[in-house]
């Protein structure tokens, strides 16, 4: 961005987790909608989260996503705000632009727990008068269709994943290549665990008022 813009909105917020996104939105409404980012391709390279144990590694990769889910304290800014310079902004795209932000949120913490879960809440939340009727009967065959659905979803994007990969290093074995291949297999686990459930305690913490403060995710190398 440039430096006019970090002037005009009197510089970025200093107490702010997800600071990034907030200063898109402070000049998205300072500017009165008139403002959007223009993406610069290059390539990059980074560290993925590692720490010095496996388990520290897992526990630091799902605070990191927390850490990503707490982006949803922009929603109430961007309503607050909307609603506040209602006459001023450009109505359908500030609309727009807060029906998407909760659409994304709201299936973050849903899609995967809906998705695992929906096939069985009926007959088991339903009792003995919907185990009684025909959809009950035909339930198991909708949500083996749904499943299939999802899963060719996931082999697609297994497959271009993949093929995206840079050239693996002559330095990792079979068993390194394979486990690359296999750890698709646990994602409809692993979407839940790092996905759904962090996005729901940062909701959750803003909901309460439990607010978090900035996490540096550790990347050490051996």
């Amino acid at each position: 961005m440039t430096f006019q813009a970090l002037v005009d909105i009197d510089f970025w917020s200093t107490n702010m987790v997800s600071e990034d996104s907030r200063i898109f939105w402070h000049c998205f409404l300072y500017y009165r909608g008139d403002y959007r980012v223009e993406p610069l391709y290059f390539p990059v390279s980074m560290d993925v989260t590692m720490d010095e144990t496996i388990y520290r590694t897992i526990k630091s990769l799902y605070k990191q996503q927390r850490r990503w889910g707490w982006g949803v304290e922009n929603l109430p800014y961007l309503i607050f705000n909307t609603i506040k310079n209602w006459k001023e902004l450009p109505k359908a795209r500030m609309l727009n632009r807060i029906l998407v932000q909760f659409y994304g949120f709201h299936s973050w913490a849903t899609n995967a727990l809906i998705i695992a879960v929906i096939g069985w809440m009926p007959m088991i939340l339903g009792g003995d008068r919907f185990n009684a009727t025909v959809l009950s009967g035909n339930l198991p065959v909708v949500t083996r269709t749904l499943m299939t659905i999802a899963m060719v979803g996931l082999v697609f994007s297994a497959v271009i994943s993949t093929l995206l990969l840079p050239k693996v290093p002559i330095k990792y074995g079979f068993k390194k290549r394979v486990a690359m291949v296999l750890q698709w297999l646990i994602l409809p686990f692993t979407i839940i665990i790092f996905g759904a459930f962090p996005a729901l305690e940062a909701q959750t913490r803003l909901m309460l008022g439990k607010y978090m403060g900035f996490f540096v995710t550790p990347k050490s190398r051996k």
